[in-house]
């Protein structure tokens, strides 16, 4: 097995040069965070739905237990920032944005200004989940398009969601409506049933 060549110190290296301090402020919170060079050029923008969870990641690699392309990049790091959003669909169209705007070194992803993501419509109970993804689960039909988020906002998402809640709540309440009538005649033909068999004695 091959290993990556040792970029960075065997001591904990991020930890030291950014601060635990700093690591153990970081909230669970979605956003997304940014990597600088010493130079202040920046070199790479993520995003989670749980920056602590993500960036201790960071923090705990070791030389040799990570790709090439990951020890180079901690190697490099000299200053992180982080953006805290509302939510994990917002924190990546905000990653998108920085990601074409300033194209850092060791982004590939969303470089293209033709890169598309799928809106993943979920519906659990009486609410509709929605997420953004490049790789969408299940065969797609060569009919379907992907939808381009390219000049998107997460105002014009969250009327998308409201629009497709309201759709949901009216067809809960046809439901309703349809269940009670019916309950109704039902109800109503035992009744008739039950009359003329008390008639018949």
């Amino acid at each position: 097995m091959i290993k990556s060549p040792q970029l960075f110190e065997s001591a904990p290296f991020l930890e030291n040069k950014i601060g635990k301090e700093w690591f153990n402020s970081v909230p669970k919170r979605p956003g997304i965070y940014r990597f600088y060079d010493a130079s202040g050029n920046l070199i790479y923008v993520g995003k989670s739905k749980n920056l602590r969870y993500r960036l201790f990641t960071y923090k705990r690699i070791r030389p040799g237990g990570a790709s090439t392309k990951v020890s180079r990049l901690i190697s490099k790091i000299d200053l992180i920032e982080t953006e805290f959003t509302n939510s994990e669909e917002e924190a990546l169209l905000t990653e998108n944005r920085w990601i074409r705007k300033f194209r850092p070194e060791f982004n590939h992803v969303n470089k293209s200004t033709e890169t598309y993501y799928f809106i993943k419509i979920k519906i659990v109970g009486d609410t509709v989940r929605f997420n953004l993804s490049m790789n969408p689960a299940g065969k797609i039909r060569s009919a379907d398009k992907p939808l381009a988020f390219r000049e998107l906002s997460t105002k014009e998402i969250a009327l998308i969601s409201a629009f497709y809640q309201q759709i949901l709540k009216r067809h809960r309440q046809a439901r309703e409506k349809f269940l009670t009538e019916s309950s109704r005649i039902i109800s109503q033909d035992q009744l008739d049933d039950l009359f003329i068999r008390l008639q018949d004695r």
